[in-house]
């Protein structure tokens, strides 16, 4: 029995995640599977951004896969297409986006039959940002391990229903019965890794390469399928989901993922400063997404709270970490939201934060070390 870790690779500033990944999940893990197009999710062409000689000493364990456009691919691998996924989005700005995010998702399967992996071979298979404490991931491992040749009922995530998306509204899947499969619990971290989101949500999941050859990768994901429990708990999260990860000033990574990826046509009524459904052309509108989408707090990089690895070298990882000035744990969003969109900082600070959150009051400082001569890590570790 092997055990797979894959998920698809975009932008440059995911090396660093993908780093902080390989190394909480090394231990676990027979082979990483790193998937990157030549093409974005909304159809613009990308150069190749997986830094090579960065993990060439992880090289023993690592499958590096490459295809340069959707429309070819689709064209060899039309199995690795859900139709009645892909037809939940026709009609809407996205409906090619997602088309092309699921069918990324799904090329796992097509890469483990190159591999002749074994049915029962475990695959813990998410986006890159989306990282397992290795206690929690030896835990699953050894929950699907133990229970890998029985079937289990599939259900959906209770609450589960958008767009209709729920297995008991999709006749072929009513009495579905897979290997197990399971998600986890994870702690959000938006845009830098010690600005702490209060979001707690299951995702991601751990299966057999049997079930995904059941039923897709991306279909799982999208009818929220499960058989076993969530690895974790709200109060006890398996790991952290660095969403919008930005190592870039003036939030030029995270800009460019929101341009990029299949969610930049998502509708977006949270955000009471832009259109409802946008597409984020420009810095500010990504600024302002941001901001009101996350109610975020700056933490301290502590070992009980952050992957050991990112402790370990605290100092690769500078231009990722949030450095106000006179931190009292809260954000001062117009200041944040002029700053990522390239604008010089305003004279008074105005909090805008959602309905019944506290004010924000700390200043807004530049990128990258603030303190020198080694202070700047006393001002981030706890």
């Amino acid at each position: 029995m092997k055990v797979y870790d894959y998920c698809p690779f975009f932008s440059s500033a995911e090396n660093d995640l993908y780093e902080i990944r390989i190394n909480e999940h090394w231990d676990c893990v027979d082979k990483f599977i790193i998937i990157e197009s030549g093409e974005t999710h909304t159809g613009f062409k990308k150069r190749p951004n997986f830094d090579h000689e960065r993990f060439r000493k992880y090289a023993e364990k690592l499958l590096y896969v490459h295809f340069d456009t959707f429309k070819e691919e689709m064209a060899k691998y039309p199995t690795l297409i859900d139709h009645k996924i892909n037809k939940t989005r026709e009609g809407t700005p996205a409906e090619h986006d997602w088309a092309r995010d699921n069918f990324q998702g799904n090329y796992i399967v097509k890469v483990l039959e190159d591999l002749d992996a074994d049915d029962e071979d475990i695959v813990y298979g998410s986006s890159l940002d989306e990282i397992i404490s290795t206690k929690s991931l030896g835990k699953a491992i050894k929950i699907v391990g133990n229970n890998r040749s029985e079937l289990f009922k599939a259900k959906t995530s209770e609450g589960h229903d958008k767009n209709g998306l729920h297995i008991t509204k999709w006749g072929e899947y009513n009495d579905l019965h897979i290997p197990p499969l399971m998600g986890f619990w994870l702690k959000t971290y938006a845009y830098k890794l010690n600005l702490l989101c209060p979001t707690v949500i299951p995702m991601a999941n751990i299966t057999t390469y049997g079930a995904l050859k059941t039923i897709l990768p991306a279909t799982l994901r999208h009818l929220a399928i499960y058989t076993h429990d969530a690895i974790g708990s709200f109060h006890n999260p398996a790991g952290w989901h660095f969403t919008c990860y930005d190592n870039t000033p003036f939030g030029g990574g995270v800009y460019q993922k929101y341009s990029s990826w299949a969610h930049s046509k998502d509708d977006i009524n949270f955000c009471r400063d832009l259109p409802k459904c946008c597409v984020h052309h420009f810095r500010e509108e990504v600024a302002i997404r941001v901001f009101q989408e996350f109610s975020l707090e700056v933490v301290k990089v502590k070992r009980k709270t952050h992957p050991n690895f990112l402790l370990d070298n605290i100092d690769m990882f500078s231009r990722g970490l949030w450095n106000p000035l006179g931190v009292d744990g809260k954000i001062d969003r117009e200041e944040a939201k002029r700053r990522m969109a390239g604008l010089p900082p305003s004279q008074t600070t105005v909090s805008c934060g959602p309905s019944g959150t506290e004010g924000i009051s700390s200043a807004f400082a530049e990128h990258g070390p603030v303190i020198e001569n080694g202070r700047w890590k006393e001002q981030h570790l706890g």
